[in-house]
């Protein structure tokens, strides 16, 4: 008798994913600052100094108020210049 076999799906599904909460966060904290390094380097490449000093100043302060707001007015600010 042959021996039932699993659907790929199944098998995917069965696969164990580690759950663990410490592990999670550590690589969604190396991305995020990952992400945000690049977007300074960006800044600092694409805007003369004092836009890139003021739009980096702005990311850091949402970031630490958690309102992404201040940064998006500091974009819009850098819009309206153009």
């Amino acid at each position: 008798m042959d021996k039932p076999r699993k659907s790929l799906f199944e098998e995917l599904n069965s696969v164990s994913y580690d759950r663990d909460n410490k592990r999670l966060v550590e690589q969604k904290g190396e991305h995020i600052i990952t992400g945000a390094i690049n977007l300074i380097e960006f800044i600092n490449r694409e805007f003369d100094d004092e836009t890139a000093n003021d739009l980096t100043k702005r990311l850091v302060n949402s970031i630490r108020s958690q309102d992404p707001r201040k940064f998006k007015r500091g974009i819009k600010s850098v819009k309206a210049k153009t």
